[in-house]
């Protein structure tokens, strides 16, 4: 009994440090998107994040991404994460949470997104 019970708080210390750390990491460590490592991971998950976005918001509207959407999307969101990752290598560097809050409220990244929208087609922007 005593083992099962060491077993169980092992595992949930093990839980709490890994959320910590990463709260810790998202509210506190500076991302900069000059290290070209950084930007370089942040490529790599853009798109699959900004087309499985685009594709719940989609359907909360009652709207199918069909094939053909999916390519522009895909379009849409490699031209907007370039531009995106452009704009904050002129910036300082900011937290994860800073970051995800200025990708739906920063007007000048807005406006990439929307001309990369129009650029491939996608009605609805990013």
């Amino acid at each position: 009994m005593k083992i099962a019970l060491w077993a169980i708080g092992g595992v949930i210390t093990i839980i709490i440090l890994v959320f910590g750390v990463g709260a810790y990491w998202a509210t506190s460590v500076k991302v900069d998107f000059n290290d070209q490592s950084v930007a370089g991971q942040f490529k790599q998950t853009f798109n699959a994040n900004c087309t499985a976005t685009y594709t719940q918001r989609a359907a909360k509207a009652g709207k199918a991404v069909v094939a053909d959407q999916l390519t522009k999307l895909d379009q849409a969101c490699s031209c907007w994460r370039d531009g995106v990752v452009a704009t904050l290598a002129k910036r300082a560097p900011m937290t994860a949470m800073q970051i995800a809050g200025l990708l739906g409220s920063d007007p000048e990244l807005k406006a990439i997104a929307q001309n990369c929208s129009t650029q491939s087609g996608i009605e609805e922007p990013l």
